[in-house]
C-alpha cells in the first residue's frame, strides 16, 4: 500500500504539472473571458485609437510578487486599458505585439472588447504567434518609425500573407512619393505618420500627395508639445486633411484629464467648418497703405507701408525694396526734409508717385475761440464755496461767465507778447451759504461770453454744475463698470481701488486740471470720464437690513439690504476678502453670510465706515463682483472655480468663456501693412475671435462673443459696453483679442505677443496663454505684463487682453490674416486656457 500510495503521489504531481503549465498557458484566454467591462455609454469619436504596450500599463505589484500576483496585476491593467478606451469613446486600439506574452494579451483584449474598440496588432517586425489564435486582430499596423521605404517593403510584403486590413505609421523619413507608392502596392487601409514637431501647414505640404489616396490617414501624438500638436490637428480637421489620430501617449493621457480631454476634443468636426465671416483678402496690386497722398507729418523719418504685386520687383527711387513676407506687403523707412517730400514707387510696369509734407507743427500761437470751459464735465460745489474757474481765449478779448444768475467778468492771468495768442482767463465766484440744508441743486452748464475783433460769440461749459446745500455732502455717482480710485490724479496707472456702477461715493472737492474734472473722495481722486455728480447727496450713518445669501451653480449672491448705494470697494489678502462699505453703521451680525467657499464672516469697524471680513477656503474660490439692485442694495457676488470636465472630448463642458474682439464696426482700430486695402486690425481680431470660439465649443465650452460681425455703418461696441456684458454673464474667462501696433516712425520689425492682465488672479492665465500661443504659431512672446486695460479689470474671472501680432510689420500681418495661423493661434489660446483651470 505505500509503494502503491507512493505512486499515486509522483502520478499526482507528474498531472497537477501538467495541469498547472497548462492552466499558465491558457491564463490569459480565461482571463480575458473574466474581464468585467462597463458597457459603452456612447458610440466611439471617430477616428480615435490608442497605440499601447504593455509596458505603458501600470502594474500594482507587490515586492517579490510571483507569476500568479504578475498575471493578476497584468489582467487588472488590460482592464482597465479597456475601461479607459470605452470611457473616452475610443474607436481603435494598436496593441504592440513582440513576444509570445503579447499575442496572449491580444487575444485577451479581442475577446474582452469584442470589437469596442476594434483591436490591431501593432508590430515591428513580423506577425508570427507560435500558435494559431482563436480570435484574429481587426488587422495589422506595421511600426515604420525610422524605417526605409526599402526596409518597410519587405516587411510589408510578409504582412500582406495574412490577408488581414493593414496599416502604416511612419516617420519623416519617407518621403510623400515613398508613402504613396507603398500604400498603393500593398493596399494599406491607413496611414499613421508621426507628427512632426512642426506647424500644421509644413505638415501637410510634406504630404500633399497623399491626399488622392483614398486612405485613412490618422497622424500619430507621441506627446503633446504645447500648442504644437493642437494647432495641427485643428488645422487638419478644418481642412478635411486626416481621418482623425492616433494617441501614442497613453501614460500621459491616462494621469491628466485635461490633456486627454483637449486631444480627443479635435474629433468634434462640427465646430471645424471654414471660416467665412470675414475677408481676409489684401490687394495684391501697387497701393500705399501708410501715409495718405500729400500727409502732413513731424517727424523726421517715416515708415511707409502698402502692398504689391509679389510676382514682379519692387523699387523706391530705383532702388530695391525687400519684401519679407510672400504676399506683397511691404514697409520702409525713410527720412523726411522738412516740407514737401517724393518718392516714386515702381511694381512691375506701375508706378506711383508718395507726397509728404514736413513740418514743425507750429503756428503763431493765436486762437479766435473760446475752449477749456470749466466745467468740462459735471463739478459740484459747496454752499459758500469760493471758486474759481477758468478758460482759455485770446489774449486781450474780453470774457464774461454767468453763474447762476451773475455775471462774473474773468481776467487774463499772465501777459502775452501780442494780443489773440491763447490764454489762460480765471473768475471767482461767491457760493450762496444759504442754499437748502439737504439739497443738490443742478444749475446747469456754465453760460460764456467772448468780445474778440468786435465779434461777440457766446459759448456754453460742456459740464453742468451742481450746487451742494448748507452741511450737504455731494455724491460721486459711478455710471460705469469699472471707476478707478487714484493715488495721484495725474497718473492714471496709480488706482488703488475700483468702485462699481450704481455706488454713491461721497466727496471731498472738486477740480479741473488740464481740461479734466477730478472728484477728490475720501483716500483718492476719481476722474469724471467714468463717473459724475450724482442728483441726491451723499447717505450718512447707512442702516444695512438682515443679509440673505443664494447660491446657484458655482455662483453665490449675498445680498446687503439698504437702498442708499453704499460706496463699496473690495480686495484680496491671501485667503481673507475684504469688503469696505463707507458711512455704513457696524451692523449687529454676519447673519445670512454664507458661502461655500466662506468658511468665517464678520464686521469691524473702519475708519469712515465698516469692513465684511470674509475668510476663504482658496482652493474653491475663483473671484467677487460688487453689484447694485435698482433699491440701492449691494450684493457680493461669489463664484467657485471650474473644473476640467470629465467627458470624452468635452474638457471645458461646463466652463462659461467670453470673448472679447477688440474695436470693431466703425472702429477699425490698428491699420496694417495693407492699410485700408487689406484688413484693418478689428477685421483680424474677429478672425482670431471667431476661431477661438469655434475652438473652445469643440472642447465643450460655452461661448459668449461681444460682437460678431463688423459693420463700418454700426457704431462701435464701448469699453464699458464689453464689461458690462461680462458682469452681467459673469463667465469663468474674459478674453479681448486685439492686434498690437506702434509709432510708425521707423522700420517696424517686431513680433512678438504680449498678454495683458490686471489683476492678480490673472497673472497665470495670461502666462498660459502666451506661453501656448507661442508654442503654436513659433511667434515671440513678451509673456504676461501688467496692464490697467478696462476690460482688464474684472473681480471675479481671470481676464486678459493678448496682442495677437505687430500688424505694420509686413511680414507679420501677412501671418495674421492667413487662416492657417489664424486657427494656430486659436488653439494656442484654447489650450492656454484649459491649462489655466485648478487641476
Amino acid at each position: 500500500m505505500k509503494q502503491k500510495t507512493g505512486k499515486l503521489t509522483v502520478l499526482t504531481v507528474l498531472l497537477l504539472t501538467v495541469c498547472i503549465a497548462a492552466g499558465a498557458i491558457g491564463l490569459p484566454r480565461l482571463l480575458g473571458e473574466n474581464l468585467s467591462l462597463p458597457e459603452a455609454a456612447e458610440p466611439a469619436l471617430p477616428g480615435t485609437a490608442l497605440w499601447v504596450g504593455m509596458d505603458e500599463l501600470s502594474l500594482e505589484l507587490p515586492e517579490n510578487a510571483g507569476a500568479k500576483e504578475q498575471q493578476k496585476a497584468q489582467k487588472e491593467a488590460l482592464r482597465q486599458l479597456l475601461v479607459f478606451a470605452r470611457e473616452n469613446r475610443i474607436e481603435t486600439l494598436y496593441w504592440q505585439v513582440e513576444g509570445e506574452e503579447d499575442y496572449d494579451h491580444l487575444q485577451t483584449l479581442c475577446k474582452a472588447a469584442n470589437g469596442s474598440p476594434a483591436i490591431w496588432a501593432a508590430v515591428s517586425g513580423e506577425y508570427a504567434p507560435t500558435k494559431k489564435l482563436r480570435l484574429q486582430p481587426a488587422g495589422i499596423a506595421l511600426w515604420g518609425d525610422g524605417k526605409t521605404a526599402g526596409e518597410l517593403q519587405g516587411r510589408l510584403t510578409d504582412l500582406k500573407e495574412t490577408g488581414l486590413p493593414l496599416a502604416l505609421r511612419c516617420d519623416a523619413s519617407l518621403t510623400g512619393a515613398e508613402l504613396t507608392d507603398l500604400a498603393q502596392q500593398y493596399d494599406l487601409q491607413r496611414l499613421l505618420p508621426v507628427l512632426p514637431a512642426v506647424a500644421g501647414r509644413e505638415y501637410i505640404a510634406m504630404n500633399e500627395s497623399w491626399q488622392g489616396l483614398a486612405k485613412e490617414i490618422t497622424p500619430v501624438v507621441t506627446e503633446l508639445q504645447s500648442g504644437i500638436t493642437g494647432s495641427q490637428l485643428f488645422y487638419n480637421a478644418r481642412n478635411n486633411k486626416a481621418a482623425g489620430f492616433v494617441l501614442g501617449n497613453y501614460r500621459e493621457i491616462s494621469s491628466d484629464a485635461a490633456i486627454r480631454g483637449l486631444l480627443l476634443s479635435y474629433t468634434d468636426g462640427a465646430q471645424t467648418q471654414p471660416l467665412t465671416a470675414v475677408s481676409l483678402d489684401y490687394s495684391r496690386e501697387l497701393h500705399i497703405g501708410y501715409p495718405a497722398n500729400n500727409a502732413t507729418v513731424y517727424t523726421a523719418k517715416v515708415f511707409i507701408m502698402g502692398t504689391s504685386d509679389p510676382e514682379k520687383s519692387l523699387t523706391m527711387d530705383g532702388k530695391a525694396i525687400e519684401r519679407t513676407g510672400e504676399g506683397g506687403c511691404f514697409g520702409v523707412a525713410v527720412d523726411l526734409s522738412y516740407g514737401k517730400n517724393y518718392f516714386t514707387f515702381r511694381n512691375g510696369e506701375e508706378t506711383l508717385t508718395l507726397t509728404i509734407r514736413r513740418s514743425d507743427g507750429g503756428g503763431d500761437g493765436t486762437t479766435s475761440t473760446l475752449t477749456s470751459r470749466f466745467p468740462t464735465s459735471n463739478a459740484a460745489v459747496w454752499a459758500g464755496q469760493e471758486l474759481t474757474f477758468q478758460c482759455v481765449a485770446p489774449s486781450g478779448s474780453k470774457v464774461t461767465a454767468v453763474i447762476h444768475g451773475e455775471t462774473v467778468t474773468l481776467q487774463q492771468a499772465a501777459a502775452t507778447a501780442k494780443n489773440g495768442i491763447a490764454a489762460t482767463y480765471k473768475g471767482t465766484y461767491r457760493v450762496p451759504a444759504n442754499l437748502p440744508t439737504g439739497e443738490i441743486q443742478d444749475w446747469g452748464p456754465i453760460q460764456y461770453t467772448l468780445v474778440w475783433n468786435g465779434k461777440t460769440t457766446n459759448y456754453e461749459s460742456a459740464g453742468r454744475l451742481y450746487a451742494a446745500g448748507a452741511n450737504t455732502t455731494p455724491a460721486v455717482l459711478a455710471d460705469t463698470e469699472n471707476v478707478s480710485l487714484l493715488e495721484d490724479f495725474t497718473d492714471d496707472s496709480s488706482f488703488i481701488a475700483t468702485y462699481h456702477r450704481g455706488a454713491l461715493i461721497p466727496m471731498v472737492a472738486c477740480f479741473q486740471h488740464n481740461g479734466t474734472i477730478f472728484y477728490e473722495v475720501a483716500g483718492g481722486y476719481i476722474s469724471s470720464d467714468r463717473a459724475t455728480v450724482a442728483e441726491t447727496p451723499a447717505a450718512e450713518n447707512i442702516a444695512l437690513g438682515k443679509a440673505s445669501s443664494v447660491t446657484e451653480g458655482r455662483l453665490t449672491t449675498i445680498t446687503l439690504p439698504c437702498q442708499d448705494y453704499p460706496a463699496a470697494t473690495a480686495w484680496r489678502e491671501g485667503n481673507r476678502l475684504t469688503v469696505y462699505l463707507e458711512n455704513v453703521a457696524l451692523p449687529e451680525s454676519a447673519e445670512g453670510i454664507a458661502a461655500p467657499m466662506v468658511t468665517e464672516a464678520r464686521w469691524e469697524a473702519a475708519e469712515g465706515g465698516v469692513n465684511l471680513l470674509l475668510t476663504l477656503e482658496e482652493e474653491n474660490y475663483w473671484g467677487y463682483d460688487l453689484q447694485y439692485t435698482e433699491q440701492g442694495a449691494l450684493l457680493l457676488s461669489l463664484k467657485q472655480p471650474p473644473k476640467v470636465s470629465t467627458t470624452p472630448g468635452k474638457p471645458l463642458e461646463g466652463v462659461t468663456v467670453m470673448v472679447d474682439p477688440g474695436h470693431g464696426n466703425k472702429d477699425c482700430g490698428a491699420y496694417g501693412a495693407a492699410g485700408e486695402y487689406g484688413p484693418a486690425e478689428a477685421e483680424l481680431n474677429l478672425a482670431v475671435s471667431l476661431a477661438l470660439r469655434d475652438r473652445l465649443e469643440q472642447m465643450g465650452a460655452t461661448v459668449i462673443m461681444t460682437r460678431t460681425t463688423d459693420d463700418r455703418s454700426v457704431p462701435k461696441v464701448t469699453l464699458d459696453e464689453r464689461v458690462h456684458m461680462a458682469v452681467t454673464e459673469k463667465p469663468d474667462f474674459f478674453l479681448s483679442v486685439h492686434h498690437n501696433s506702434t509709432g510708425l516712425t521707423r522700420n517696424v520689425t517686431a513680433d512678438w505677443t504680449v498678454s495683458y492682465y490686471c489683476e492678480d488672479q490673472s497673472e497665470s492665465y495670461a502666462a498660459a496663454l502666451a506661453a501656448a500661443v507661442t508654442g503654436a504659431t513659433g511667434r515671440n512672446t513678451d509673456g504676461e505684463e501688467w496692464g490697467y486695460y478696462y476690460v482688464t479689470r474684472l473681480g471675479f474671472c481671470p481676464a486678459v487682453l493678448f496682442e495677437v501680432g505687430f500688424i505694420p510689420n509686413p511680414q507679420q500681418y501677412e501671418a495674421c490674416a492667413d487662416w492657417e495661423v489664424i486657427c494656430e493661434t486659436a488653439s494656442g489660446l484654447a489650450e492656454g486656457l484649459l491649462r489655466s483651470i485648478p487641476q
